[in-house]
């Protein structure tokens, strides 16, 4: 006798379904992950736009603006210089110095399967307008985009979404 009994076959099926079951699940929680994490991500430079706007203290000093700076796993929301100070160019800190900044905020991504797109230009809002300068220029028509992707995955695509900022002030997601 040559085939497969109906018990073999069931438990093939079985474990067939279980393990469709799975894949779904893990797909659709990393494709979550990413709406979250590019939702958390706008939320964020809209935040740094939204201080410097209301001219926010830091540590009860007013500042030069706040920016946000971007690394392929992470991200943060920081401080210009201190306004307050005599002799202070905050035209300097339109762009993340690195050491000795004031950090407001930092963002890891929520796991190991995300990516920020390099490079991304640090983007930085100055009060009073606010003002929007990428890469520490205000050109009218510049723009910055931040595309978060699934590693290994193609921007534009169906794994990536991408936020759009311009020197006029506007973000929107493309």
């Amino acid at each position: 006798m040559k085939g497969f009994t109906l018990i073999e076959v069931l438990v093939v099926a079985a474990i067939t379904v279980m393990l469709t079951g799975f894949l779904i699940q893990s797909f659709s929680r990393s494709r979550t992950d990413l709406n979250q994490s590019a939702s958390a991500l706008m939320d964020a430079i809209r935040e740094a736009q939204s201080s410097a706007l209301s001219g926010e203290l830091v540590r009860g000093t007013y500042r030069c603006g706040y920016g946000i700076h971007f690394d392929a796993g992470s991200y943060e929301i920081f401080a210009g210089p201190d306004a307050s100070q005599p002799g202070v160019d905050c035209s300097a800190g339109r762009v993340y110095p690195g050491t000795g900044t004031t950090v407001i905020s930092s963002t890891i991504l929520s796991n190991n399967t995300l990516e920020i797109v390099q490079p991304v230009p640090d983007i930085f809002f100055e009060p009073p307008d606010p003002t929007t300068y990428i890469d520490g220029s205000n050109a009218p028509g510049t723009s910055a985009t931040v595309s978060i992707r699934v590693k290994g995955a193609q921007c534009p695509g169906t794994d990536c979404r991408s936020i759009n900022v311009t020197t006029s002030g506007l973000i929107q997601p493309q």
